[in-house]
């Protein structure tokens, strides 16, 4: 799964009445176009800047229709959307619906080297009611294949005060806090251990899915924060 988009600019010209301001024109809504992966083309009008430059995302196969201000637009193997504007804001949206589940295509993802490619142009989409479950389906995945040997421990630095000695003294807490007294002693060590950060962060996600999707089957183990 891909996402492409581009930027294509014009002139911004102004325009003038009498008694108004100079001004550049006020922003046009661009058009939407939707096709399906690998589907028929679509003949649409556009500017000829606009043609060109959505023919550049190679996003979609975009060729002129000769004698007419006609492009034909052919989707190819590629879902997403992709955003080519003017400076005064006209242009076009092309979406491509993929031809399979919204969960088939979070699978591919999960194997896919590239991934998705991002980039600064927005595009206007709807919700979709799969999408949320799939995502969470594929984190269950990943999640559980990174814990099949069990949790990643790790040092991290406590400072807490204990009846016994345990790595070093901390003298001047010691003595601000206990004064004369030997027990508790305050100390700091490093402690091996499953609490942390990136465990917090993986149980935090879980729990989060969780309230989600509440079938998810990841190990309790998480969770439970044994």
């Amino acid at each position: 799964m891909r996402r492409a988009a581009a930027q294509a600019d014009d002139s911004g010209a102004t325009t003038h009445r009498p008694g108004h301001r100079f001004g550049r024109h006020r922003s046009v809504t661009p058009q939407r176009v939707d096709l399906v992966e690998s589907g028929p083309d679509v003949a649409v009008t556009l500017a000829a800047e606009v043609g060109v430059a959505l023919a550049g995302t190679g996003f979609v196969d975009a060729r002129p229709v000769p004698g007419t201000p006609l492009w034909s637009l052919r989707p190819l193997s590629k879902v997403g959307a992709v955003s080519v504007r003017t400076s005064a804001g006209g242009g076009v949206e092309v979406h491509v619906a993929p031809k399979i589940p919204i969960a088939r295509i979070m699978v591919l993802l999960e194997h896919s080297p590239a991934g998705v490619r991002w980039q600064t142009p927005t595009v206007d989409v709807g919700r979709h009611g799969e999408l949320l479950g799939a995502v969470v389906e594929v984190f269950e995945r990943l999640a559980t294949r990174a814990l099949a040997g069990g949790l990643q421990h790790g040092y991290r630095t406590v400072e807490e005060a204990l009846p016994v000695v345990r790595g070093r003294v901390r003298e001047a807490e010691q003595l601000r806090r206990r004064f004369v007294l030997p027990l508790p002693v305050e100390v700091r060590y490093d402690d091996f251990t499953v609490d942390t950060a990136e465990n917090r962060l993986l149980r935090s996600a879980v729990t989060r899915a969780r309230r989600l999707v509440p079938a998810l089957r990841l190990a309790q183990v998480i969770v439970d924060g044994s």
